[in-house]
């Protein structure tokens, strides 16, 4: 009888790493994801953004990591200009990736405008850091090749007024990614 049981779990064990392979490659995927290429915790990338002190320590800092991509939201302060706002998205990108260039990409950081729902994002990747740390290009050609891109939230949302207060936010990856989290950022502040 105990050789049975032995032979319908191996029946059973055999079925079901069937099923994960199939199921892995309906999703693309041609083998199991190991731990180690396990998704980034972003509460580990807000802290090393917090730890490179580039930020307001007032302004929240809300990260989402998905693949090999992260997104960064945080505040504006109403004189900053587009070139302070790559500064500090360069900067942002640089003490991520020298922490976790293995894991990431790119760094995208979306500053929301203080007093409204909208704000302006900027994509950074691990080769344009490396690029410009190579002292190739010129500072002011480095930053003019950093595109500033303008993310419109809700319009009537402009009535509202954030506290700067940090909460956790997330929104799960997809479309409309950015404006969804302007969005939930300003519900909660």
């Amino acid at each position: 009888m105990g050789n049975r049981a032995g032979k319908s779990a191996i029946k059973k064990s055999v079925c079901l790493a069937a099923a994960l392979q199939l199921t892995l490659l309906s999703l693309g995927l041609e083998r199991p994801v190991m731990a180690s290429e396990a998704a980034l915790p972003s509460a580990d990338v807000a802290e090393t953004i917090r730890r490179a002190k580039v930020l307001n320590p007032d302004y929240p800092v809300h990260v989402i990591v998905s693949d090999k991509d992260a997104l960064v939201l945080t505040r504006r302060h109403y004189k900053a200009t587009d070139d302070d706002l790559k500064i500090d998205a360069v900067l942002i990108t640089k003490a991520v990736m020298d922490k976790y260039a293995d894991k990431l990409d790119r760094v995208k950081v979306l500053f929301r405008d203080e007093d409204s729902s909208a704000g302006k994002s900027i994509s950074v990747s691990e080769a344009d850091i490396k690029t410009y740390a190579n002292g190739t290009m010129d500072p002011q050609k480095f930053l003019s090749s950093l595109a500033v891109k303008r993310v419109e939230g809700d319009p009537d949302d402009s009535k509202l007024s954030g506290n700067g207060s940090e909460q956790n936010v997330a929104v799960s990856p997809g479309p409309y990614e950015e404006q969804r989290l302007l969005l939930l950022d300003r519900i909660n502040t």
